[in-house]
């Protein structure tokens, strides 16, 4: 059962509960994405960023989000990280989804673009599929 199946810890459910806010707004979320045509960016939420990076990678959302530093999660975080910035989004709202400070948020930005410059695989495949390549 996954971390967003279950009641959170804290039994709140209030709005401003981080994982109460999270389960709620990427498991409620219809909107399609399209990278690579979307021509306004407000109107794509971080919370479908998420997910499309999460069903692209194969990585579970509560893994991007989660304290984990395996290889396979790190890209797909940093990756999140990155194609949230493109479309526009400040690190301090990037940096509250992954639950890290905005100094990873902005390093992870510059992890993903050298590693697109320098053609590594596992960089370039998710950003092929997620469209942004």
């Amino acid at each position: 059962m996954s971390i967003f199946e279950q009641p959170t810890t804290c039994g709140c459910n209030k709005p401003d509960c981080y994982f109460c806010w999270l389960r709620d707004k990427v498991y409620t979320t219809t909107s399609a994405i399209s990278y690579g045509n979307a021509k306004r960016t407000k109107d794509i939420e971080l919370c479908d960023i998420l997910a499309e990076v999460s069903k692209a990678s194969g990585v579970p959302i509560e893994d991007i989000v989660g304290r984990s530093r395996k290889e396979k999660i790190r890209i797909a975080r940093q990756m999140f990280c990155y194609v949230a910035h493109k479309k526009k989004w400040s690190f301090r709202k990037i940096r509250n989804v992954i639950n890290r400070n905005h100094a990873t948020a902005i390093h992870s930005c510059y992890v993903v673009k050298d590693m697109f410059e320098t053609k590594q695989q596992e960089y370039t495949s998710l950003g092929c599929k997620l469209g942004i390549i």
